[in-house]
Formats: C-alpha cells, sequence, structure tokens
C-alpha cells in the first residue's frame, strides 16, 4: 500500500510541477530540472507518506533504501548530469541522488515551495539567459542558476557543491543503516 500510495503523490507532484510551470513560467512542461523533477517527486511523496501513514519523516525517509545499487553505488553522481532528460538509463542521478539534492534544496531554502517555485523566476531568465538550440544543456543549467539566484539568492556553484556533498555523507548513512537494518525494507510501517 505504501508503494501505491507514493506512486500516486509522485505523480501529482508532477502534476504540480505542471501547473507551477504554466502558472509562473508561462510555458508547457516541466520548468524545474530533470533532478529536481523526478528528486522533488519522490521527496514531496515522502513527505506524503509520512502524514498519510502518522510516521515520522526519519523513518518514511529510509525509503529511499529502495535505490538500493544507488545507494552501494561508487559513482560520484552530478548534479549538473542531470539538468535534463535526455533519457538516462541510470535512475540513481535522478531518483535517488535527485531526492537527495531536492532535499537539500527544501533544507536550504527552508521551503517546501521550492520544488515547484523556481518557475517564477522565466522573466529573469528570459531577461539573461539567450536560448541557442545547439546547446540545450547550457540553456537549461543557466535558467536554473538564474533562477536559485533571484528565488532564494542561492549561487549555482555553490548550491552544486553543498547539493553533492550533502548527497555523499547522506549515502554513506544510509550505506551503514541498511547494512544495520538488512530486513527493514520492504516492510510497511
Amino acid at each position: 500500500k505504501i508503494l501505491v500510495s507514493f506512486t500516486f503523490v509522485h505523480e501529482m507532484v508532477h502534476w504540480m510541477q505542471g501547473e507551477a510551470t504554466v502558472k509562473y513560467a508561462n510555458i508547457k512542461g516541466l520548468y524545474n530540472s530533470y533532478w529536481l523533477n523526478e528528486g522533488g517527486a519522490n521527496f514531496a511523496a515522502m513527505m506524503g507518506q509520512a502524514h498519510i501513514y502518522n510516521l515520522p519523516f526519519s523513518r518514511i525517509r529510509t525509503y529511499i533504501a529502495t535505490y538500493g545499487p544507488c545507494i552501494f553505488s561508487s559513482d560520484s553522481l552530478k548534479l549538473t548530469d542531470y539538468i535534463r532528460n535526455i533519457g538516462q538509463k541510470n535512475n540513481c542521478g535522478a531518483y535517488y541522488s535527485g531526492y537527495l539534492w531536492s532535499e537539500y534544496l527544501v533544507a536550504t531554502t527552508g521551503d517546501i515551495g521550492s520544488l515547484v517555485n523556481l518557475a517564477k523566476q522565466q522573466s529573469k531568465v528570459d531577461s539573461e539567459v539567450v536560448w541557442d538550440p545547439n546547446k540545450p544543456d547550457e540553456y537549461e543549467q543557466k535558467r536554473l542558476a538564474v533562477s536559485l539566484k533571484y528565488q532564494y539568492g542561492i549561487e549555482f556553484e555553490a548550491f552544486v557543491r553543498g547539493a553533492e556533498s550533502y548527497a555523499k555523507n547522506a549515502s554513506e548513512k544510509l550505506r551503514i543503516w541498511i547494512q544495520a537494518n538488512p530486513q527493514y525494507w520492504p516492510r510497511n510501517p
């Protein structure tokens, strides 16, 4: 039942992301970077599960352990590699590390709305970033940088360093936790 409700909330967050894009940026599609779309939807779904099942978020948060291979991977994933969905086969970047990067974004901003609010900065993006159809990744990265700067006063490079460091440390703690609790997942609360 947790996986069904998790999936439902995850998909509802995508709907909210799309609505925020239309409302704030007046464009169709999803405004956020790929990692923030998928990782943010996972983060919000976990928040929803904590509420639905009346459990501490710290307990629900451990369900990210369903991405077990990602936790035990030695790959150092880079946030900038998951700015745009270009059909990457690796779920670790968008869904697992993206979850941790989204968690870091919410903690850094103090705003759960940061999962959708970056779209409010489209007018600043339009005035500062030039679209080049030959460089879509560069455009998306600059859009994220400008949006973070004007929405939350966050400098992009500092955010990337902080988010990647946070994900690395959180993964190490999850690895230790999983090794100490090998039978925990997938048990219902």
